[in-house]
């Protein structure tokens, strides 16, 4: 029997494994310090592997912990070194060969943590089918603060942070005496984000500070050749993320002043029209859930009445929006996938005006 055709055979019986790695005592692991313990990792085994009596013998003991993004879910991960003290054997690992250097039988493997306790088996097979079992245990105390670590670098509300959006949209206008005209265009929209530490920086778990602007860039298609519409956008709001919430979510309600603007191209003997240097409040929540480590979907919901004459509201006179998006953190940039509807009505200036809107944006934070 060659030592592959063994592998298979014992590899049908994992209960053997079990009951083998049951047996074994293993040695003691002296302590880390209280700093290295959160980045480092212990490799335990065998007792009597300790005194080279096994068929492994490791290099190093004490591990760096590296991250794993291989997967959906950012991981811990150690790099493993050792040695294969049987001449003319091979090595495996979860059916997989381990390259051994054919002058030295030395490798070198990659384990992820799974938990704080990821305990490990390879098998050593030897030329006529032997067998060896390689018992051997990683600790890692550290697991949860290095999961809380990954969560709060790769999707941290408490960053800092400039986005930059372009948008594929579609625009309708109406307004009293005016032809309606719609059109599909091109915007762009940028973003700061930022913690609120004023007067004191315990402010900034809760709190954050944000600002924006967009305009339409230009038009695509319009059903009125002669015209075209531009939107000049411009918002700076408070926001306060509630805490207590199940885990995973997210609740932000967001309050401040947007001002808003349109520019209109008409050809010469044409009236001109459109809204101009409207301003007013705005109420913005926000819900978000984290899908993985690095990404999460959220949905909001605006409501900003039109401010007349004065600071007096007119709440028939106001835009309402909501929008999907779905955000997904790379490196070293975050990218966001949204999709938003908004419709502005009311009178304005004496006009019955109507103004809708939808977009597919596509945009990058850092």
């Amino acid at each position: 029997m060659n030592r592959w055709a063994a592998l298979m055979i014992f590899a049908a019986f994992p209960a053997l494994s079990a009951s083998a790695a049951g047996t074994q005592e293993m040695e003691k692991a002296p302590p880390l310090s209280a700093a290295d313990r959160w980045t480092k990792a212990k490799l335990i085994e065998p007792k009597e592997c300790s005194a080279g009596g096994c068929s492994v013998s490791w290099k190093v003991k004490t591990l760096e912990v590296e991250t794993d993004d291989s997967g959906e879910f950012s991981q811990p991960a150690v790099i493993l070194q050792g040695r294969l003290n049987r001449e003319g054997w091979g090595l495996t690992h979860r059916n997989s060969a381990i390259v051994l250097d054919p002058q030295t039988s030395e490798f070198s493997m990659r384990i992820v943590l799974q938990d704080e306790i990821t305990k490990e088996l390879l098998y050593a097979v030897g030329p006529f089918g032997e067998i060896e079992e390689v018992h051997f245990v990683v600790l890692f105390d550290g697991l949860e603060v290095f999961r809380a670590a990954r969560r709060k670098e790769v999707l941290d509300p408490e960053k800092t942070r400039y986005s930059a959006t372009l948008g594929l949209g579609r625009q309708s206008y109406s307004e009293t005496g005016v032809q309606p005209i719609e059109q599909t265009s091109l915007s762009t929209k940028l973003s700061f984000q930022n913690p609120w530490e004023w007067p004191w920086s315990g402010l900034a778990s809760n709190w954050m500070v944000g600002a924006s602007t967009a305009l339409t860039l230009f038009p695509l298609s319009t059903n009125r050749p002669d015209t075209e519409i531009r939107f000049l956008d411009a918002s700076m709001s408070l926001g306060y993320r509630f805490d207590g919430l199940p885990n995973g979510w997210g609740l932000t309600f967001w309050g401040g002043f947007y001002y808003t603007t349109m520019m209109v191209s008409v050809e010469p003997g044409k009236n001109s029209f459109g809204l101009q240097n409207l301003t007013g409040p705005q109420f913005i929540p926000t819900l978000s859930k984290k899908v993985s480590v690095r990404s999460s979907v959220s949905v909001y919901a605006k409501v900003a009445p039109i401010a007349s004459e004065g600071l007096a509201l007119r709440f028939p006179s106001r835009e309402l929006a909501i929008g999907l998006s779905y955000t997904r953190a790379l490196k070293p940039v975050v990218l966001t996938v949204s999709l938003d509807f908004a419709r502005m009505n009311g009178d304005i200036a004496g006009s019955s005006v109507e103004s809708t809107s939808s977009a597919f944006n596509l945009g990058l934070s850092w």
